[in-house]
């Protein structure tokens, strides 16, 4: 019977453990309502017209090696 109360305890005391670090974890979390785009600078992304492409017109390499 002894055995029996102390892994009842041991259940208790876990369960009790667990909702305190629940309980507190919940207070650390401050989660910001703002959006990361309000912070920042997307300049350089939105208003780049001179960018420049790229047209690959020759076959690939691979093709012209010897077979493996």
């Amino acid at each position: 019977m002894k055995s029996v109360l102390s892994r009842r305890s041991l259940k208790l005391g876990s369960a009790a453990l667990l909702a305190l670090l629940l309980a507190w974890g919940t207070m650390l979390v401050r989660a910001s309502a703002d959006n990361w785009t309000d912070h920042a600078d997307t300049d350089w992304y939105l208003n780049y017209a001179d960018y420049t492409t790229f047209t690959i017109d020759s076959p690939p390499s691979w093709r012209e090696s010897p077979s493996l």
